[in-house]
């Protein structure tokens, strides 16, 4: 994912802990199959991603909601 507009945070669960990371237009990150995470608008403007979701089927969904892990806040 390319953040093109804004500022935002990700919240990871990672085993038991939680990954905070910040990210600001011009920035990239990954997000992995199966990873449990949570994004969150932290400027002052909408933020705006530029996504690509390989190997999802015509029709199906990126997005697989999990129960909550319990390591960050909002997952």
């Amino acid at each position: 994912m390319v953040v093109e507009q804004g500022e935002l945070t990700v919240h990871r669960s990672v085993g038991s802990q939680c990954e905070t990371t910040n990210y600001t237009a011009g920035q990239a990150f990954i997000e992995r199959p199966g990873e449990v995470d949570d994004v969150v608008n932290t400027g002052t403007t909408p933020y705006v991603l530029i996504v690509t979701f390989p190997r999802v089927p015509q029709g199906g969904s990126a997005r697989i909601d999990v129960p909550d892990p319990g390591t960050c806040p909002g997952i």
